[in-house]
């Protein structure tokens, strides 16, 4: 059993969810992390406008990789400043985000967004796997890189949501953060991002195809 999440003040843990894979039924998701601006303990109304702010965002970054027939479903917020904390899902709330780039690629491939804090450590940078790549955001020259259109919508759309949710106007914003030996309490910490790279290549979210570069 992994060990519980170490709380923080004003920390927010955000679950983006997609359809299900047809072939084993799981939901793949992303874990990302959030700070609010302001103190106080959310509530379910409070994350339900965090969720309003985000969710258009991250449907937006979804036409720069998600395939035909997919879908993004909304998103799952939880409160983990306390361990009583609320959570919402907007999952069934929020009009589902079709995807548009084609046929998908096989499972395990997906779009990778490395992120850049100011502390080095093994690993090099925490990563998004981004799940559900089309085919269409391959390159026609080289299959293992991403088109440059769709990279591009990857680094707009990604830096996007970043805008949205400090102007959410909730809690005087939410900032992601990179959130480092979550389960360790002694040294749990939060880091600021202070960029991020969308990588050209692409990468499957158990194994990475191709090592990605420090930048």
């Amino acid at each position: 059993m992994s060990a519980p999440v170490v709380l923080q003040p004003r920390l927010l843990q955000v679950r983006t969810q997609y359809s299900p894979n047809p072939d084993t039924g799981d939901h793949p998701e992303n874990v990302l992390w959030f700070q609010s601006a302001s103190s106080g303990t959310p509530t379910v109304a409070n994350l339900t406008g965090m969720a309003a702010a985000f969710d258009p965002a991250w449907g937006t970054l979804c036409n720069s990789f998600l395939a035909t027939g997919q879908s993004y479903l909304g998103s799952i917020w939880t409160d983990y400043s306390t361990a009583f904390g609320a959570s919402y899902t907007s999952v069934g709330v929020f009009t589902p985000h079709a995807g548009a780039d084609g046929e998908s690629l096989p499972p395990n491939v997906a779009a990778l967004i490395s992120l850049h804090i100011l502390e080095r450590y093994r690993g090099g940078h925490a990563r998004i796997y981004l799940p559900y790549c089309g085919v269409n955001m391959q390159s026609t020259t080289d299959p293992s890189m991403i088109k440059s259109a769709n990279l591009t919508g990857l680094t707009t759309n990604f830096a996007a949501i970043n805008v949205a949710t400090t102007t959410s106007g909730v809690l005087g914003g939410q900032t992601q953060m990179v959130y480092r030996q979550k389960t360790i309490p002694a040294s749990a910490h939060l880091m600021v991002i202070n960029s991020f790279t969308a990588q050209p290549v692409f990468a499957s979210q158990r194994r990475r195809l191709r090592k990605a570069p420090h930048h």
